[in-house]
């Protein structure tokens, strides 16, 4: 069976990356104009093509939130065996 090494610093300074952009991201929220009914179809396309940009960045913001838990939740993991391990063969 191979053994897979993962490198818990390098692991780190992704995450710690991740959040920055996680934190950039997550700052920008913009708000289309209400223009009202009398703007034209063109107007409300634009508009409604705004919030649908709006809508997806949410959603990055999400994914990336997620992503960067579970990339910290798998550092964790694996620096609790490490210590487990390194108690083990101590003992």
């Amino acid at each position: 069976m191979a053994t897979t090494v993962t490198n818990t610093e390098a692991l780190e300074n992704k995450i710690s990356e991740l959040q920055t952009l996680h934190d950039t991201w997550a700052d920008k929220t913009y708000t289309a104009v209400d223009i009202g009914e009398c703007g034209g179809s063109t107007i409300i396309q634009i508009e409604e093509m705004g919030n649908m940009f709006q809508r997806m960045q949410d959603a990055y913001v999400t994914l990336l939130a997620q992503t960067i838990s579970y990339m910290t939740n798998r550092k964790e993991s694996l620096d609790t065996k490490e210590s487990n391990a390194t108690a083990t063969v101590s003992e």
